[in-house]
């Protein structure tokens, strides 16, 4: 439980809608999912590497270490995800020009074209795309009423 939150026991009536509303919500879920992984397997990457790819798109040049701090692994363990993006032609290192020593990542051409293809078929088809802009509103604001609103600057995670 998160510091601060309170537990309340639902009304005997209220549970079964509860319940309802939790399954729904994960079917939801699972039907994304699902959705995004045959996205990903269509342009052959790995959850791992649209994380990367999406944080570079949404916020330019990272440093090596950033990318590590992202995906929560030590920066010697991220090479191989980079190494991986980079021969594909999705990304490019390149030398921070405040810092010789420190190496940025960035977005190629073709990386930030992969992002907004997966990006435009995944709007377009999770259950999300069935529902009209003023749905798409309320949706929001109840996730933001039982979650909170998403910090400034929150990374983009799966």
């Amino acid at each position: 439980m998160a510091p601060g939150s309170v537990t309340r026991k639902p009304a005997p009536d209220l549970v079964g809608l509860a319940d309802e509303v939790s399954h729904l919500m994960m079917r939801a879920v699972s039907q994304s999912r699902s959705e995004l992984h045959a996205t990903l397997a269509e342009h052959a990457i790995s959850e791992q590497h649209l994380v990367v790819l999406r944080h570079l798109h949404d916020n330019g040049p990272t440093p090596m270490r950033g990318i590590a701090d992202l995906v929560g692994t030590d920066p010697s363990t991220v090479t191989h995800t980079v190494d991986k993006l980079e021969q594909r032609g999705l990304i490019e290192r390149r030398a921070d020009p405040s810092d010789r020593r420190v190496k940025l990542v960035a977005l190629t051409a073709a990386g930030r074209s992969t992002v907004d293809e997966v990006w435009t078929r995944l709007a377009g088809s999770t259950p999300v795309a069935r529902l009209d802009p003023a749905q798409l509103r309320s949706m929001r604001d109840l996730l933001i009423a039982m979650v909170g609103p998403l910090p400034p600057n929150a990374p983009w995670t799966l």
